[in-house]
């Protein structure tokens, strides 16, 4: 049974410590104001004539992020390649909780019955779905 509430325990930290953290972080951290809104706000009130500049550094800064992130897909790749990728993380998270509350099961109706999986196998599992309910509670999706 100690497996179980492990991986109940890790899904459960999954969804309270980043948002307690980040609670945290801002009382004790001032918020940091340097952002290109407002640099540019700064810039528009202080030097106007470097404005246009910065802007179109910033422009081309970010174009050049997207284009190193993006780096890996040449051209725009078929509709089945974005459903396949968007779906990964969701099914390596329902395979863990379904993999997680059978081995529970198991183990609840067969005493003494001992761990499924090893401990490297279930400590993905639990990290697995931890991450993706603790990212969907933190961007609100």
């Amino acid at each position: 049974m100690f497996g179980i509430d492990a991986a109940v325990l890790m899904g459960v930290l999954g969804f309270v410590v980043p948002p307690v953290f980040h609670l945290v972080k801002g009382w004790f951290l001032p918020d940091k104001k340097d952002d290109p809104e407002s640099t540019m706000s700064t810039l528009a009130t202080t030097k106007p004539e470097v404005l246009a500049g910065y802007v179109e550094s910033l422009a081309k800064y970010t174009k050049s992020q997207v284009e190193f992130f993006n780096r890996d897909v040449s051209g725009v790749p078929s509709q089945w390649i974005v459903d396949l990728r968007a779906c990964i993380r969701p099914a390596c998270a329902a395979a863990g909780i379904l993999s997680l509350v059978g081995e529970g099961v198991a183990r609840f109706y067969v005493p003494g019955m001992g761990p499924l999986f090893d401990p490297a196998t279930r400590g993905f599992f639990t990290m697995s779905v931890s991450s993706w309910f603790g990212g969907k509670v933190l961007n609100g999706n």
